[in-house]
């Protein structure tokens, strides 16, 4: 999918997304925005900035490290999706997949009625597990919950796989492709099945499948967390944190009073 395309399906969703000084940018925090093509570089410029309620606490975007970056972006990185394959995993990370991959069955969802109905019981299992805080409401409010779903589903912007012991889900990954990289949106899974390990054969499934897609690369995971067991349960598939070089510009008080919350780490550069 190309910028245009996918920008048209996020502003049909809803998604606070703008064309503004030749970016699509997407407010990712209150007032703080950065591109829809977050790999992209652009060097940087007076004009390219959002506008004022998607950029007054600041922005950022990729740079050309050697025209005018100023920090780096900590990012979750399978640069080449060809190379991925179970047997350069670990024995260990070997051994969770096919048991998973014994136990339930993966899938791409063509109806979302399941994700609709036992997503959110995952999404409040998850997160009571995971102990995350940030506004959460779009995975714990039933009414945006099915909102958010049922919409990007018709626009057809995400795609939505799911790990299922017998007819319960019991994990989903939703994604969606833009320029020749997978970004990976969502992952859950509900705490009661854990042992079952449908995280470890939803992934692997899910990338398989992705490394036989025409024109795609690589897979983007997110940020680097906070929480070294994520990343380091990201890097047993391939995933390596790449400092990806960036223009960024934060308010001064913003800038002084994240060093003391949970998002310090991303502004370290």
């Amino acid at each position: 999918m190309d910028i245009e395309e996918f920008a048209r399906l996020e502003v049909a969703r809803g998604a606070p997304v703008i064309f503004h000084h030749g970016i699509w940018w997407q407010r990712v925090k209150p007032s703080y925005s950065w591109p829809l093509q977050l790999l992209k570089a652009f060097p940087p410029a007076k004009e390219k900035r959002p506008p004022l309620l998607y950029g007054s606490v600041g922005f950022e975007h990729a740079a050309p490290e050697a025209d005018g970056a100023n920090a780096t972006l900590p990012l979750m990185l399978l640069r080449d999706l060809s190379g991925y394959d179970i047997n350069c995993l670990s024995a260990n990370k070997r051994s969770h997949i096919r048991r998973g991959m014994k136990r339930v069955e993966v899938r791409k969802l063509d109806e979302i009625r399941d994700l609709v109905e036992q997503g959110l019981g995952i999404n409040r299992s998850a997160l009571t597990r995971q102990a995350w805080g940030g506004n959460r409401r779009g995975y714990l409010n039933e009414q945006r919950w099915r909102r958010e779903i049922e919409r990007a589903h018709a626009l057809g912007a995400r795609e939505t796989w799911g790990a299922y012991l017998g007819r319960c889900l019991v994990a989903y990954l939703r994604m969606y492709v833009l320029d020749e990289t997978v970004y990976i949106t969502q992952t859950m899974s509900h705490s009661d099945y854990l042992e079952y390990y449908p995280n470890d054969a939803l992934l692997n499934t899910f990338l398989m499948d992705c490394k036989v897609r025409p024109g795609v690369r690589s897979v983007l995971f997110g940020l680097e967390s906070a929480k070294q067991s994520l990343n380091e349960y990201k890097r047993k598939f391939g995933f390596e944190v790449v400092k990806l070089p960036v223009y960024r510009r934060l308010n001064p008080v913003v800038r002084y009073l994240a060093r003391f919350t949970r998002y310090r780490h991303y502004i370290r550069g």
